[in-house]
Protein backbone atom coordinates (compact mmCIF):
# COMPACT_ATOMS: atom_id res chain seq x y z
CA UNK A 1 0.00 0.00 0.00
CA UNK A 2 3.11 2.25 1.03
CA UNK A 3 4.44 1.78 -2.46
CA UNK A 4 1.23 2.36 -4.50
CA UNK A 5 0.97 5.72 -2.24
CA UNK A 6 4.52 6.27 -3.88
CA UNK A 7 3.76 5.80 -6.86
CA UNK A 8 0.60 7.55 -6.98
CA UNK A 9 2.40 11.19 -5.72
CA UNK A 10 5.04 11.43 -8.51
CA UNK A 11 3.93 13.61 -10.78
CA UNK A 12 5.23 10.50 -13.52
CA UNK A 13 4.55 7.43 -12.29
CA UNK A 14 6.35 4.31 -14.19
CA UNK A 15 4.10 2.29 -16.73
CA UNK A 16 3.90 -1.01 -16.48
CA UNK A 17 5.67 -1.69 -19.07
CA UNK A 18 9.04 -0.13 -17.65
CA UNK A 19 8.58 -1.46 -14.09
CA UNK A 20 8.11 -4.94 -16.42
CA UNK A 21 11.49 -3.70 -18.73
CA UNK A 22 12.99 -2.59 -14.65
CA UNK A 23 12.11 -6.22 -13.42
CA UNK A 24 13.41 -8.00 -16.58
CA UNK A 25 16.86 -6.59 -15.89
CA UNK A 26 17.32 -6.85 -12.75
CA UNK A 27 16.38 -10.54 -13.06
CA UNK A 28 18.97 -10.90 -16.08
CA UNK A 29 21.57 -9.44 -13.59
CA UNK A 30 20.59 -11.38 -10.67
CA UNK A 31 20.84 -14.71 -12.76
CA UNK A 32 24.62 -13.16 -13.68
CA UNK A 33 25.19 -12.95 -10.22
CA UNK A 34 24.13 -16.59 -9.75
CA UNK A 35 25.53 -18.06 -12.94
CA UNK A 36 28.76 -16.30 -11.64
CA UNK A 37 28.69 -17.90 -7.66
CA UNK A 38 28.15 -21.10 -9.19
CA UNK A 39 31.31 -20.86 -11.67
CA UNK A 40 33.10 -19.97 -8.09
CA UNK A 41 31.60 -22.97 -6.50
CA UNK A 42 32.89 -25.75 -9.24
CA UNK A 43 36.36 -24.49 -8.77
CA UNK A 44 35.98 -25.42 -5.02
CA UNK A 45 38.07 -28.31 -4.97
CA UNK A 46 40.92 -26.19 -3.38
CA UNK A 47 39.66 -24.22 -0.85
CA UNK A 48 38.56 -24.32 2.93
CA UNK A 49 37.07 -20.79 2.73
CA UNK A 50 36.58 -18.43 0.20
CA UNK A 51 38.15 -14.57 -0.50
CA UNK A 52 35.23 -12.24 -0.28
CA UNK A 53 36.61 -10.26 -3.59
CA UNK A 54 36.10 -13.63 -5.75
CA UNK A 55 32.34 -12.92 -4.98
CA UNK A 56 30.63 -11.00 -8.44
CA UNK A 57 28.71 -8.72 -6.23
CA UNK A 58 29.07 -8.03 -2.59
CA UNK A 59 28.19 -10.69 -0.19
CA UNK A 60 24.72 -9.30 0.64
CA UNK A 61 24.07 -8.51 -3.21
CA UNK A 62 24.64 -12.24 -3.97
CA UNK A 63 22.25 -12.87 -0.80
CA UNK A 64 19.65 -11.30 -2.48
CA UNK A 65 19.97 -12.64 -6.26
CA UNK A 66 20.16 -15.89 -5.26
CA UNK A 67 16.59 -14.70 -2.92
CA UNK A 68 14.98 -13.34 -6.10
CA UNK A 69 16.02 -16.24 -8.73
CA UNK A 70 14.52 -19.07 -6.44
CA UNK A 71 11.21 -17.18 -6.75
CA UNK A 72 10.78 -18.41 -10.52
CA UNK A 73 13.53 -21.31 -10.20
CA UNK A 74 12.18 -24.82 -11.42
CA UNK A 75 11.74 -27.59 -9.24
CA UNK A 76 15.14 -29.31 -9.71
CA UNK A 77 16.89 -26.07 -9.13
CA UNK A 78 16.08 -25.38 -5.99
CA UNK A 79 17.85 -27.27 -4.03
CA UNK A 80 21.27 -26.13 -5.86
CA UNK A 81 19.99 -22.34 -4.81
CA UNK A 82 19.84 -23.48 -1.04
CA UNK A 83 23.00 -25.08 -0.65
CA UNK A 84 24.83 -21.82 -3.10
CA UNK A 85 22.90 -19.82 -0.21
CA UNK A 86 24.36 -21.61 2.40
CA UNK A 87 27.92 -21.49 0.65
CA UNK A 88 27.76 -17.91 1.60
CA UNK A 89 28.99 -18.73 5.08
CA UNK A 90 32.41 -19.65 3.40
CA UNK A 91 32.87 -15.80 1.72
CA UNK A 92 35.32 -14.35 4.61
CA UNK A 93 37.80 -11.67 4.25
CA UNK A 94 40.40 -12.08 2.13
CA UNK A 95 43.47 -12.26 4.44
CA UNK A 96 41.58 -14.45 6.19
CA UNK A 97 41.41 -17.09 3.68
CA UNK A 98 44.20 -17.05 2.53
CA UNK A 99 45.45 -18.16 6.19
CA UNK A 100 43.02 -20.85 6.73
CA UNK A 101 43.35 -22.28 3.16
CA UNK A 102 47.08 -22.22 3.47
CA UNK A 103 46.87 -24.07 6.73
CA UNK A 104 44.37 -26.73 5.04
CA UNK A 105 46.49 -27.33 1.54
CA UNK A 106 49.79 -27.91 4.17
CA UNK A 107 47.85 -30.41 6.77
CA UNK A 108 44.68 -31.68 5.91
CA UNK A 109 45.67 -32.39 1.70
CA UNK A 110 45.88 -36.02 1.45
CA UNK A 111 48.96 -36.54 -0.45
CA UNK A 112 50.51 -34.78 2.94
CA UNK A 113 52.48 -36.34 5.38
CA UNK A 114 50.95 -38.52 8.36
CA UNK A 115 51.44 -36.38 11.31
CA UNK A 116 52.32 -38.82 13.98
CA UNK A 117 54.95 -37.95 15.50
CA UNK A 118 54.37 -35.59 18.93
CA UNK A 119 56.46 -32.37 17.33
CA UNK A 120 54.22 -32.61 14.11
CA UNK A 121 51.04 -32.77 16.39
CA UNK A 122 52.22 -29.43 18.49
CA UNK A 123 53.37 -28.05 15.01
CA UNK A 124 49.53 -28.37 13.82
CA UNK A 125 48.14 -27.76 17.14
CA UNK A 126 50.46 -24.26 16.85
CA UNK A 127 49.38 -23.49 13.12
CA UNK A 128 45.91 -24.47 14.10
CA UNK A 129 45.67 -21.69 16.36
CA UNK A 130 47.74 -19.44 14.41
CA UNK A 131 45.40 -19.95 11.47
CA UNK A 132 42.40 -20.30 13.40
CA UNK A 133 41.17 -22.80 11.26
CA UNK A 134 39.16 -25.04 13.78
CA UNK A 135 37.62 -21.47 14.89
CA UNK A 136 36.96 -20.55 11.49
CA UNK A 137 35.05 -24.12 10.86
CA UNK A 138 33.12 -23.73 13.97
CA UNK A 139 31.71 -20.81 13.28
CA UNK A 140 31.23 -21.59 9.59
CA UNK A 141 28.91 -24.63 10.38
CA UNK A 142 26.92 -21.93 12.85
CA UNK A 143 26.66 -19.76 10.14
CA UNK A 144 25.85 -22.09 7.31
CA UNK A 145 23.24 -23.81 9.67
CA UNK A 146 21.41 -19.72 10.11
CA UNK A 147 22.04 -19.99 6.64
CA UNK A 148 20.04 -22.75 5.94
CA UNK A 149 17.28 -21.46 8.40
CA UNK A 150 16.85 -18.32 6.84
CA UNK A 151 17.01 -19.51 3.11
CA UNK A 152 14.09 -22.13 4.14
CA UNK A 153 11.66 -19.57 5.90
CA UNK A 154 12.44 -17.74 2.66
CA UNK A 155 11.53 -20.36 0.19
CA UNK A 156 8.33 -21.06 1.83
CA UNK A 157 5.93 -21.80 -0.36
CA UNK A 158 3.21 -18.33 -0.75
CA UNK A 159 1.25 -18.77 -3.52
CA UNK A 160 1.97 -18.22 -7.18
CA UNK A 161 4.11 -15.01 -8.43
CA UNK A 162 1.92 -12.76 -10.22
CA UNK A 163 1.65 -12.77 -14.04
CA UNK A 164 3.74 -9.83 -13.90
CA UNK A 165 6.69 -10.79 -11.78
CA UNK A 166 6.67 -13.90 -14.03
CA UNK A 167 9.89 -15.67 -15.31
CA UNK A 168 11.15 -12.66 -18.72
CA UNK A 169 13.69 -15.59 -19.62
CA UNK A 170 11.90 -17.96 -20.94
CA UNK A 171 11.31 -21.35 -19.92
CA UNK A 172 14.82 -23.17 -20.14
CA UNK A 173 16.04 -19.80 -18.50
CA UNK A 174 17.91 -18.43 -20.86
Amino acid sequence: MKLWKQVKEKPNPPTIEEIRRAWADRQDEDYKIVNALGAILMRSNEFYAYPESSLPASKERVKEAIKRVLLLAREEEVNHLKVAYMYMADFIPDAEAERINAFGRKWLNPSAVSHTTPEEARQYQKEDKESNFTEHFQWSAEECEHLHKEIDEYSKPRGRPSKMLTNTRGKNGG
